[in-house]
């Protein structure tokens, strides 16, 4: 898997073949943060045809081992992250109770590693626990 913050990304579900799409806000071994659309496609849309839609929920907290339920997952297009982008996560993280400061430093974080190139990892679970390695 390409690991692209801002990434938009297309997921197609092992029993239905339906896509649909999320966007990668955050990603750590316990959760990944998305920006959720609610759109099904029957193939994977190009970037371009998605561009113009809106995340139906702007952000999930999802358990990242979920990543591992779908038969594909392809990274299909990658956009740096703003901080607007990032408003959904921000207040849940103030419903978390996380400060300001670190909210701030978090918002930072996420836009200069949404410029970078995607990190190319491979993941598998072990137990009951999700395992980033290196291919």
């Amino acid at each position: 898997m390409d690991v692209a913050f801002g990434g938009l990304y297309a997921s197609t579900t092992a029993d239905t073949g339906k896509v649909s799409l999320f966007r990668l806000l955050d990603f750590n071994l316990d959760v990944v943060h998305l920006a959720l659309y609610q759109e099904k496609f029957d193939a994977v849309p190009n970037a371009a045809d998605v561009r113009a839609l809106s995340p139906m929920i702007w952000h999930a907290p999802i358990d990242a081992r979920t990543l591992l339920r779908d038969d594909e997952l392809l990274l299909i297009g990658e956009a740096p992250l703003s901080a607007g982008d990032l408003d959904g996560y921000m207040v849940y993280l103030e419903e978390m109770g996380v400060p300001e400061d670190e909210r701030a430093e978090i918002v930072q974080r996420l836009i200069a590693l949404s410029q970078s190139r995607p990190l190319r990892v491979r993941l598998r679970a072990v137990d009951d626990t999700l395992v980033v390695e290196e291919p």
